[in-house]
């Protein structure tokens, strides 16, 4: 895993996130809870491959599914692709906050 900027700076807001909690919330409580939300999607983007793999180690298929025989619905599985769980720890991150202020402003 190599560190990147965009890896740096995703933990830097993350970061401020929880001091702007910190320094604002009314209970610790909302503190602790900025806290996992905010660092729960820098983890998103830190940890893409191993976050949207399925956990275990499976052998995989030539197509890059898992060999499941038995499974009842017979549907392929894959892995998320890295590229999409790291843009949703973004939009968590930066997105989502502006969004639910928007919504929840008088």
């Amino acid at each position: 895993m190599a560190v990147t900027w965009s890896k740096l700076l995703a933990l830097a807001i993350a970061a401020g996130y929880v001091v702007a909690a910190a320094l604002t919330a009314p209970s610790p409580g909302m503190i602790v809870a900025v806290a996992a939300l905010a660092f729960g999607a820098a983890a998103l983007i830190w940890f893409p491959e191993y976050l949207g793999g399925s956990w275990i180690n499976r052998k995989k298929t030539v197509l890059g599914t898992y060999d499941e025989p038995g499974r009842p619905m017979n549907r392929p599985t894959r892995d998320s692709h890295p590229g999409i769980v790291a843009v949703m720890g973004w939009f968590f991150l930066v997105g989502l906050p502006p969004l639910v202020y928007w919504l929840a402003r008088p």
